[in-house]
């Protein structure tokens, strides 16, 4: 990503590349899922996946730098299939436990060893209009127009924050959102 030339400036010894970015991921999804003539969700699933950047440049003592290319600083085996990690890459994991499209749990972590950033984050999710499509499902309702409607609006909490240490830059950061969103609702 963002491939470009070098950014220059008055003074050419301070000309800087534009960054470079390497990103490979792995991801692996399971579950049951529950399908109708009217609609389909998970009754429970589990998503888990990996993610490793690299920045692909090298810099050198004397201020130049270069285009790397390939993986670069990525050990394929060890950082993307075992997920370790070194001080040249950025390392994500995480995964979420999904129970009937209702409720959510979330963990993950980011490692940046050459920043010295490592943590964990945790969260959750709420899918408020998801026990009405099950009930509707369950009482096996035949209207088109309230199960389309149902399959279309949804109502959700979020909540995540990051596990870091009394004294980390990010202990304490929390989020919190609600969220409303229509999905192919069509006015006719």
């Amino acid at each position: 990503t963002n491939i470009g030339g070098k950014i220059s400036y008055l003074d050419v010894s301070q000309a800087d590349p534009l960054p470079r970015n390497l990103s490979i991921g792995i991801n692996f999804n399971a579950g049951f899922v529950y399908k109708s003539k009217f609609t389909s969700f998970n009754l429970v699933s589990y998503k888990w996946a990996r993610e490793v950047d690299d920045i692909l440049i090298n810099t050198f003592p004397n201020g130049q730098s270069e285009y790397a290319s390939g993986l670069h600083d990525i050990k394929f085996w060890n950082d993307f299939i075992l997920g370790k990690s070194n001080d040249k890459i950025i390392t994500k994991k995480g995964y979420v436990f999904n129970f009937g499209d209702f409720y959510f749990i979330r963990s993950g972590n980011i490692e940046n060893l050459a920043g010295r950033l490592v943590f964990k984050t945790e969260g959750w999710s709420i899918n408020f209009i998801q026990p009405i499509r099950i009930l509707a499902t369950y009482l096996n309702l035949k209207d088109n127009r309230i199960m389309s409607v149902l399959s279309k609006i949804h109502f959700e909490k979020h909540y995540s924050k990051y596990k870091a240490d009394l004294g980390h830059p990010l202990y304490g950061t929390e989020y919190k959102s609600y969220v409303i969103r229509i999905n192919n609702f069509s006015l006719n």
